[in-house]
């Protein structure tokens, strides 16, 4: 994000999830709401649960933020209400915790309507939240509903490092420090039993950032917690400001700043509903310094590219100009698809150009294919089996279908249905492997189930015709539930299908199936399988055994052919093996072909 002044923390998830079409994305430095302590074998109250057993908290919560540059306000927030907290698990590997938020959430941007970001917010702190700590009580990852977007993540990760993140000293302890992490970076912690009672706690500084060009130095830091003896904290209050900057003089060019009141309202023995532990294992999950979940990335994205035209605008965008070019292309493309993310509503408008075989109409069907939503998707399958599409339409739909990121069940049983259609059926199969590798952690069993559709049309396959479509499918899929159907293949049969089977390989994982590519690039008595496995070797990483094979065929193997194939992919490799740097060497200086040693040297240069 060279050129851009990112501030770690809740203004990102502010600024990106009310004004997506800034250029600047703002995140706030590490204040927060989390609840206590750690478990630790320390001898200090500070532990957010005792092994014995789980507790259940009733909270009272005051917290705001505002991110501001210089005396200029440019997003602020507010939580007031009510906060419960479970301790699911306590074990060796740290606590895991149950949040939920009952009140009134606000965020306000000056200059703009904040309508959004206030529903966002309200919305997301609807939701329950899971955090993880590990055994000192640092705040490790926190796990999301599916589809939340970022302003309410990286607000409760704030209050929950703010909240919970307490590392508790050695035994009899009055006065120690400790390196800690929140989302900006690595900082040093000063802890310090208070006169009063309880436990003080402030950030000196900051030693390392997770963003280079980013510097984080903090104004003020005062934190307090409160213990009664019992698994949970009694009281905790903040008040932090973190100046940051990207320039050399040091000079903060933006602060955020935070306060935060917990008060205990109740506590009592948690009675946990078993469904939780499913409930978590399917929410989404947020480490310290991503900026939001994968699907809130993209969404903020999504909203990015939406707003970069209108709808008409983007349309002419697509057209080429009087001489031919089409500058703004690419533009109109990201926006098309980024509206059809965000709300259906393009949608109507689009199909009408497709249907009345518009100018236009690839580019669209590329469009629906690329925005891969569920109406997207069904558009495409309807348009499949309208009777004015003709064959060509069916085919370039079917590939669409087959290269959509996000599959649904619908779109993955249209194209099994098409396995056996006598025009379509290659293609249909194909996409039915790469529906199922793009499914394979959102929607494990549907993919296995069509791995196995697959499975059974290879054991089925009447001829060598249909057996290499069925390893190439199995190929896409990626599925290594199917190496025992591909592996004997490798060896036997014609050398098209040995080229299939060894391809098939390409994207399951293990180092098994290393070992497996290694053994075909050094011994298949076939050039051509031999150039398969140096070419499947690509898709994957430069382990031990595969850059050993790579060299070694550099080195020895007799066929230019292959000595071409294996040298791209040790090219491709370079930069993360010297052992490949030192074959590319030898061949540069060695190899009886002109075009292979010109090759490597051009590559070592």
């Amino acid at each position: 994000m060279k050129g851009k002044l990112v501030v770690a923390g809740l203004g990102l998830a502010l600024v990106g999830a009310i004004a997506a079409e800034s250029a600047r994305y703002w995140r706030h430095p590490g204040q927060p709401l989390a609840l206590g302590a750690s478990a630790s074998n320390h001898a200090l109250p500070g532990t957010l649960t005792t092994r014995g057993g789980s507790a259940h908290g009733t909270y009272s919560l005051k917290y705001t933020a505002e991110v501001a540059r210089g005396q200029d306000p440019m997003i602020s927030l507010s939580l007031l209400g009510s906060l419960e907290l479970w301790t699911v698990r306590v074990d060796a590997d740290g606590t895991l915790i149950r949040a939920r938020f009952a009140g009134q959430a606000s965020a306000g941007v000056p200059d703009a309507d904040a309508t959004g970001a206030t529903s966002a917010l309200q919305q997301g702190f609807a939701e329950p939240v899971y955090i993880a700590l590990d055994p000192k009580g640092q705040v490790t990852d926190l796990r999301f509903h599916p589809g939340l977007s970022r302003l309410p993540q990286t607000t409760w990760r704030s209050l929950a490092i703010g909240l919970l993140q307490f590392i508790a000293g050695d035994s009899g302890a009055t006065l120690w420090q400790s390196n800690e992490r929140d989302e900006n970076g690595v900082l040093i912690a000063e802890y310090d039993a208070a006169s009063a009672g309880g436990y003080d706690k402030r950030k000196l500084r900051y030693v390392s950032e997770y963003l280079p060009e980013l510097k984080h130095r903090v104004i003020e830091s005062s934190q307090h917690f409160d213990f009664d003896g019992a698994a949970l904290p009694l009281h905790v209050s903040e008040r932090e400001s973190i100046g940051v900057t990207t320039g050399k003089l040091g000079l903060p060019e933006m602060a955020a700043s935070t306060t935060l009141e917990l008060k205990r309202s109740s506590l009592e023995p948690a009675t946990l509903d078993p469904a939780w532990l499913a409930e978590v294992a399917g929410f989404e999950r947020l480490d310290l310094q991503a900026t939001g979940t994968a699907r809130a990335r993209q969404s903020s994205l999504d909203e990015a590219m939406a707003s970069r035209m209108t709808f008409e605008e983007a349309m002419l965008g697509l057209y080429p100009g009087p001489d031919g070019k089409t500058p703004k292309a690419a533009d109109a493309y990201h926006a098309l698809m980024g509206q059809l993310r965000q709300s259906d509503s393009a949608l109507p408008k689009l199909l009408d150009h497709i249907k009345k075989r518009g100018p236009l109409r690839n580019t669209l069907l590329a469009i629906l294919r690329d925005s891969g939503t569920v109406d997207a998707q069904k558009a495409l399958c309807d348009l499949l089996d309208d009777p004015a599409s003709n064959a060509t339409d069916r085919a370039d739909i079917v590939r669409d279908l087959s290269l959509v990121k996000t599959p649904t069940a619908d779109t993955l049983q249209k194209l099994t249905s098409l396995m056996h259609d006598p025009v379509l059926g290659a293609q249909a199969e194909f996409g039915v492997g790469a529906n199922a590798y793009e499914l394979r952690d959102s929607a494990p069993a549907l993919a296995q189930q069509a791995v196995s559709t697959l499975v059974q049309d290879l054991q089925q396959a009447p001829d060598d015709v249909q057996r290499r479509r069925a390893l190439g499918a199995l190929g896409n899929s990626g599925a290594d539930s199917a190496l025992s159907v591909v592996q004997p293949y490798l060896g036997t049969g014609s050398e098209a299908t040995q080229v299939s089977a060894t391809e098939a390989l390409r994207r399951m994982p293990g180092a098994q199936i290393d070992l497996l590519l290694a053994d075909q690039l050094r011994h298949s008595p076939l050039a051509a399988v031999r150039i398969a496995a140096a070419d499947a070797i690509r898709y994957r990483d430069p382990t031990p055994p595969l850059v050993s094979a790579l060299s070694e065929s550099l080195h020895l193997e007799p066929d230019v052919s292959v000595r071409h194939a294996v040298l791209d992919v040790a090219v491709f490799f370079l930069r993360q093996s010297s052992v490949l740097r030192d074959a590319l060497a030898f061949v540069a200086a060695n190899d009886p072909d002109a075009k292979l040693r010109g090759a490597a040297q051009q590559a070592l240069n």
